[in-house]
């Protein structure tokens, strides 16, 4: 299933997981996955090049699939202003 929909959806990541268990793993871990490597630091740059040579090491490791890199840098963002005067004739506060 991973592979189609990267093929037929590009840009987008995916993750296959039991409900209950991705959530019980968020809660504890603040990550959905079962095993989680977190990498701190200040160069956004740096991290997602370690990151990546972490994926590709942990890959190798026998028993280990779905291996799931995060994205640190390049995401789309959207940026919202708002236009008070047109939700001031709504009544409609930004708080």
């Amino acid at each position: 299933m991973q592979k189609k929909l990267e093929e037929n959806v590009p840009g987008v990541s995916f993750g296959f997981l039991q409900p209950i268990q991705m959530r019980f793993n968020e809660l504890m871990t603040g990550a959905k996955q079962d095993v989680v490597v977190k990498i701190y630091g200040e160069d956004l740059d740096k991290l997602s090049k370690y990151a990546t040579q972490i994926g590709a090491l942990s890959e190798n490791i026998e028993g280990v699939q779905d291996v799931y890199v995060e994205e640190m840098t390049g995401l789309p963002q959207m940026i919202v202003s708002y236009d008070r005067l047109a939700l001031s004739k709504y009544n409609i506060s930004i708080d």
